[in-house]
């Protein structure tokens, strides 16, 4: 349990008005930090399904790569001719890449090859 009671704040110094107690137990600090981790994440994941003009296009699909890291994917699959968009973020604890792509110009195993070359292909978690 951590405690802090009046005059033993180590911001304030001797003589300081005002003071406070506080009690925090392991278990609600886990929880505290667990609710933290569980916002942020939650976040990351909305930000990845951000729209824009990309998904305005009809023709335009996606699909997502789990991959060991998606630094090297992006760099991977940028520029390829066929794919309008690279993003970065997790799914299933796994670092991922989620791919905006013209399926009239490249093929899902096209991207998964660029990957394998690149050394960070784990799986494809599908394309709609």
């Amino acid at each position: 349990m951590i405690k802090i009671r009046k005059g033993e704040n180590p911001g304030r110094t001797a003589g300081s008005p005002g003071g406070y107690e506080m009690k925090i137990t392991a278990r609600k600090f886990l929880i505290l930090l667990f609710a933290v981790v569980f916002v942020s994440v939650t976040f990351v994941s909305v930000g990845m399904s951000a729209t824009d003009s990309v998904n305005d296009n009809p023709g335009i699909k996606t699909v997502t790569f789990g991959v060991t890291c998606y630094d090297v994917g992006k760099a991977a699959l940028d520029g390829l001719a066929g794919i309008k968009k690279v993003t970065r973020g997790w799914k299933d604890f796994m670092e991922v890449n989620t791919v905006w792509y013209d399926p009239s110009v490249i093929g899902i195993k096209e991207m998964e090859d660029a990957l394998r070359k690149a050394d960070t292909y784990q799986k494809t978690f599908g394309g709609k």
